[in-house]
């Protein structure tokens, strides 16, 4: 009986199978014939709960006397640790606060008070508090601050590569998915103006007389006589 039931009811919905079948197989075809979509696609969706999972920590960003920091407390006992630390006693024993759903439901009355709690001392004095009660934080910085912190260098996220035309390197980012930049390698030196423009012309199909005469008449430019070429 049960099994006529469940056949009946497969039966009733042949067409919704249907439908998945046929979008399985539409996208199937374009991530064969059109990977640079899906591609897109794919990167528009991961990108999506980025923003969502930032706007959601934007509330775990709090100003502090000198800068920004943000603390991290979503499991039961990192939020005992951050009340601790940061002296809301009453806060840790509410027993409205003491699952995550409870505070999902409170999170105002949780951020208000550790607003007016973070914003008396300075970021560092509050990342040493943090760090030893063990509770993940760290402060907001810009982008000088980010490429020298510790934790950057020691991950190896930036590498410094010398560049034409400067006498420091340059912090240039590691993707992730490909192998460290490392001095020398050819994707980790900027091209300069004009450095390629040869062979490029020469791939449109000019002919060697053509691309000459373009410098010639200074349509086209050649490199710069202080940075390398390849020409």
């Amino acid at each position: 009986m049960n099994m006529a039931n469940s056949t009946n009811e497969l039966q009733k919905s042949w067409g919704w199978f249907l439908a998945v079948g046929i979008l399985m197989i539409v996208g199937g075809a374009c991530a064969f014939f059109a990977p640079f979509m899906v591609s897109l696609a794919v990167e528009v969706i991961v990108g999506a709960f980025f923003a969502v999972g930032g706007i959601v920590m934007l509330v775990q960003v709090f100003t502090t006397k000198d800068g920004w920091i943000q603390v991290v407390a979503l499991k039961d006992h990192e939020y005992q640790k951050a009340c601790k630390a940061l002296g809301l006693t009453d806060l840790a024993t509410d027993p409205r606060l003491q699952k995550s759903a409870g505070r999902s439901q409170h999170l105002d009355l949780i951020n208000n008070r550790a607003i007016e709690v973070l914003k008396t001392k300075t970021s560092m004095e509050w990342r040493d508090i943090l760090t030893e009660a063990g509770v993940q934080n760290e402060i907001m910085q810009n982008y000088c601050e980010f490429i020298e912190h510790p934790h950057t260098a020691a991950t190896g996220l930036i590498s410094w590569l010398p560049q034409a035309g400067w006498d420091t390197p340059w912090p240039v980012p590691n993707l992730p998915g490909i192998p460290q930049l490392e001095e020398g390698q050819p994707l980790a030196i900027s091209p300069v103006k004009g450095q390629h423009s040869r062979e490029l012309l020469a791939e449109f199909g000019y002919p060697s007389e053509g691309i000459e005469e373009l410098f010639t008449s200074g349509i086209v430019l050649e490199p710069c006589h202080d940075e390398p070429s390849n020409d």
